[in-house]
């Protein structure tokens, strides 16, 4: 009983985790949208993939190596969201 009972508790330690990464998330392309925005009245394009190397660098430098890899994969699935996420917004005829 005890064992479910420190389960249950490490589960609702991930869900209040979750609930912050989805605002967190949400967030982002909130500011993705203003930059695609900008992209589009500006005539630019969407990738940036030396800015995208950047943000990796710099996220895994401070983090353990057993990360690395994870963090890397997390972040090159958000950016490829992002991008997804503005090239839609740049075909739109919507501002």
């Amino acid at each position: 009983m005890a064992l479910a009972m420190n389960l249950n508790n490490f589960r609702k330690e991930i869900d209040n985790i979750d609930d912050e990464i989805l605002a967190l998330f949400i967030k982002r392309m909130k500011a993705v949208k203003e930059i695609a925005d900008f992209k589009k009245a500006n005539n630019l394009p969407v990738l940036n993939s030396g800015r995208e190397d950047d943000i990796i660098n710099r996220l895994c430098l401070n983090s353990d190596d057993n990360m690395k890899e994870y963090i890397k994969k997390l972040f090159s699935t958000i950016f490829d969201i992002s991008r997804i996420y503005q090239n839609d917004i740049l075909k739109s005829n919507k501002r």
